[in-house]
């Protein structure tokens, strides 16, 4: 005669279900973490003189490079330029003193250390120097 199995017999001898993806996660496209930013542009200006900054995204990825300057009181026109296979020149001419910021996204993402704060200090007018003395009389 046969035993009747226990309910409890049963449910411990279910199969387990294994979840396999056969493959890795992808990378992402872009990663603005390898975007290289360099130059003064970055760190100080002069108003009324054209600052200047580079931006290298060739071991980014895919991505476009969004860049904003803002001056004290109101946002800077900034012109971006190619200068190679995705490195790229920025310049923008500051119109007032005091700190600044300069936002470098690549891919909706920010670049390692924006948003810059360039502090400008205010020009050097050579109409306002004046040279006196015993040597150049």
């Amino acid at each position: 005669m046969a035993k009747k199995k226990d309910k409890k017999e049963k449910k411990d001898k279910k199969p387990q279900r294994r979840v396999s993806f056969g493959f890795a996660p992808k990378k992402p496209k872009s990663y603005a973490g390898n975007v290289k930013l360099s130059g003064d542009g970055l760190k100080e200006g002069e108003v009324g003189k054209t600052s200047v900054f580079t931006v290298d995204t060739t071991t980014a990825g895919d991505g476009d490079l969004d860049v904003k300057v803002r001056g004290p009181k109101d946002a800077i026109d900034c012109n971006v330029i190619e200068i190679g296979d995705r490195i790229y020149e920025v310049t923008y001419v500051p119109k007032e003193e005091g700190p600044h910021v300069v936002a470098v996204k690549f891919a909706n993402q920010h670049v390692p250390g924006s948003a810059f704060r360039p502090n400008v200090i205010k020009g050097i007018n050579p109409n306002d120097v004046v040279a006196y003395g015993k040597g150049l009389e």
